[in-house]
Parts: structure tokens; sequence; C-alpha cells
């Protein structure tokens, strides 16, 4: 009959209901009320048969959350949580110059959760971690071209500030506006 969509709630394997769709609808779902940008989320599944019985829960999955800061030397150290799901055997550590043209950077044994790009290059870039199924699973039995592979993490940027180098002593810096949220100024004060 349907499929019901759970995710866990702030306490440790407790799922609330968040959505539900037909079993004839595309079998794929999108969870508008998360941020992937800021946390990972569990899901687990669960089916309505035709005489109104709900199955037990699916094994949760669960999303992968990438943070990235500044490394020694102009290196960008990648910490993420471990994907939960299906088996794999490796994270692919994902770089691009934009979110949509990333490439394989390198790849990693699933037993670690960090990685350091030691010598990237300049300008804008783009990381993001990925687990890949050994075989794709199809999400409708009327699409079979429409295969899914793989689990990726958020996308994160590493934007740089250059402000080269200062032959004065700086006194002081003024930052406008603050708080800010989208575009800042900011002033060295030399004397």
């Amino acid at each position: 009959d349907s499929f019901f969509v759970y995710r866990e709630s702030t306490q440790q394997g407790v799922y609330t209901k968040i959505a539900s769709q037909e079993a004839s609808a595309f079998s794929t779902f999108i969870d508008a009320t998360a941020n992937p940008q800021q946390r990972a989320h569990r899901y687990a599944l669960s089916l309505l048969v035709t005489c109104g019985f709900e199955s037990l829960q699916s094994n949760p999955h669960k999303t992968i959350h990438l943070t990235i800061n500044a490394g020694m030397g102009g290196a960008w150290n990648l910490i993420w949580d471990q994907y939960e799901g299906f088996g794999y055997l490796s994270y692919y550590i994902l770089r691009g110059n934009s979110p949509n043209n990333l490439s394989d950077l390198d790849s990693i044994q699933s037993s670690l959760t960090s990685y350091t790009d030691l010598s990237p290059p300049a300008g804008p870039l783009f990381y993001a971690v990925e687990v890949r199924k050994p075989t794709p699973c199809t999400p409708s039995a009327r699409i079979a071209s429409n295969y899914f592979v793989s689990s990726r993490s958020n996308v994160k940027d590493v934007i740089g500030v250059n402000i080269g180098s200062i032959s004065e002593p700086v006194y002081g810096i003024e930052i406008i506006p603050n708080p800010t949220n989208a575009k800042t100024e900011m002033t060295f004060i030399l004397n």
C-alpha cells in the first residue's frame, strides 16, 4: 500500500514518522526539513500492507556529515562521521572547483574518518566524501535507468581569503558589519 519514512529524534534510537508515500509513487524521498550542512541524520522505513498492518522498521541508514578546517601550510583537514546502511570498504574523497564538478581525489579505508589534502590547488575548492554501493539499486521498477550507487556527504567549500602581506605593524582590525551573514569588509589599522 505505502511506506513510512522515520527519522531519528534527538534521542538515540527513538524515531519519528516524517512522511508517508504510496507504493505506486516513485520510491525516493527528500527530507526538506533536514540541513545536511549542519548535521547527519539517521532514517528508517516501514511498509504498510493493504490489510492495514505496518511492518517493523528497517535497519537504519545514516547520512555522512563533513566538516573542514584549515591545516598547516595551506592544507585542508576533512573530518566526517561514519556512514551507516549498506556495506562498503572505502571512503572516496571528492574535490572540485564547483559543487557540481567534483571528481575523485583519493580513497581511504572505511575504518578512518579523516583526511588531509596536503597540496590543494589555488582558487575556490569544494569537497565531499562518498561511499559506493557494490551493486546499484533501482528506486522504481518503472524507471530502470535511474540507478543509485553511492551515498554522498554534504558539499563543503573552502573559498579562502588571501590578504597578501602587510609590511607595517597592524594595531587593529575593523570588521564591518558585525555580526555578518554574507559580505564582510576588513580594515587593517596601521597607525
